[in-house]
């Protein structure tokens, strides 16, 4: 599982590096998103699958 923390903290210590801060975290904030999406679509995929009919 991958956490907001590591991820910023790695888009932290590229972005000191190459002084790249808007273009890195842009991208931290896009690969966050995908992860996101991905995560709530399985989830609502497998809670639908999984329902207990009413």
């Amino acid at each position: 599982m991958i956490a907001v923390a590591e991820l910023t903290g790695a888009g932290k210590l590229i972005a000191t590096k190459c002084f790249t801060f808007t273009e890195t975290f842009m991208v931290v904030g896009a690969v966050y998103l995908v992860l996101v999406t991905f995560t709530t679509i399985a989830a609502n995929y497998r809670e639908k699958r999984y329902a207990v009919p009413v």
